[in-house]
């Protein structure tokens, strides 16, 4: 419904989630800042953001070069630099409002402890971080070493869990890491993410945000069993 920045339709999307008792805490955005989508792109992220204020949702959170999710190129070193201008440009345009970025440990350009934090520091600090704790591990790292790096400007999570092996999963899809491992979605606690350390990380730097649930799951009694652990394990905070 929001593939488009359609103030209507969002403030329908409102209605429908106040009268069902929902929180809308953040607004997430998969867009490609970089390239040859730059000059469409900007604009359109900027539309977001005026959505979100006139939604009162505070957090306005986007990817910045979607297209290295599906797998690893060096790509044109000017894309971080491209990609922190539009980063901050957006910034600047949501603060206005009133509205803060966020940005998570996605994709290959703005991933990793130390990627991640060239960027932000490229990027003056502009936004503050959405930890993901799944897509940390397609540049090879652990979502607990991410948290644990930037739990103190942490606003949002991102909740999902993935196996992590060495050989291509037999008849279930899967990603390959910037190393050449296989990544493929897991069931809450099934998998290989690290929640303890993201748990304490974001416990020690008195992180009170929500948690919102990124998992594809075709039983219900997953969703379940997901849901039960993911209370036990971060409903004390």
């Amino acid at each position: 419904e929001m593939s488009n920045p359609d103030i209507e339709v969002a403030r329908d999307l409102k209605k429908m989630a106040v009268e069902r008792g929902l929180s809308l805490p953040c607004f997430s955005v998969g867009i490609d800042l970089v390239g040859e989508h730059k000059e469409v792109n900007v604009p359109k992220l900027k539309k977001y953001a005026e959505i979100c204020a006139d939604l009162e949702i505070p957090y306005l959170h986007h990817t910045v070069a979607s297209r290295f999710s599906g797998g690893f190129r060096s790509g044109d070193a000017s894309y971080f630099d491209e990609g922190v201008e539009a980063t901050c440009e957006i910034a600047e345009y949501a603060n206005k409002l009133g509205v803060k970025t966020l940005l998570e440990d996605q994709g290959f350009i703005v991933n990793g402890v130390e990627g991640y934090g060239k960027f932000r520091a490229a990027a003056n600090n502009c936004f503050d971080t959405l930890v993901d704790t799944g897509n940390i591990y397609f540049v090879d790292e652990t979502a607990g070493a991410f948290a644990e790096s930037f739990a103190f400007c942490t606003r949002h999570t991102h909740v999902k869990d993935y196996y992590i092996t060495k050989e291509e999963p037999k008849d279930v899809p899967s990603y390959l890491s910037k190393n050449g491992n296989y990544i493929s979605c897991a069931v809450a606690n099934d998998g290989d993410v690290d929640y303890g350390r993201v748990k304490e990380a974001l416990k020690k730097a008195g992180y009170n945000g929500l948690y919102s649930l990124e998992y594809t799951l075709d039983k219900k009694e997953d969703l379940d069993r997901t849901l039960e652990y993911l209370a036990a394990e971060f409903g004390d905070m």
